[in-house]
């Protein structure tokens, strides 16, 4: 490495420092807020789509199970919750 000799007189205890040169001065870096929403965003992507690929695993291995529960499905009353749930979000 390349280093630069500065002496610098603070006190008694430190006499000297030795700085290196700025040898990564004109890399641009991206934001760390904007990486890290990134890598977020990824996450979040790739473990909603695990619980989709387990959702459509189960759907075509035990069909039987889905077809009783959506005979149990109110329609109407799903439909005014979901309804109320989008409205209150926008509020927000």
């Amino acid at each position: 490495m390349n280093f630069k000799l500065r002496v610098i007189r603070h006190n008694r205890y430190v006499s000297s420092t030795i700085s290196p040169s700025n040898r990564f001065a004109g890399i641009r870096r991206p934001d760390t807020t904007q990486a890290g929403t990134i890598v977020w965003l990824g996450s979040e992507v790739m473990f909603f789509a695990g619980l989709f690929a387990i959702l459509f695993t189960l759907r075509a291995t035990a069909s039987e199970h889905f077809a009783h529960g959506q005979s149990l499905l109110n329609v109407t009353w799903a439909t005014i919750i979901t309804v109320i749930l989008v409205e209150a979000s926008s509020v927000i």
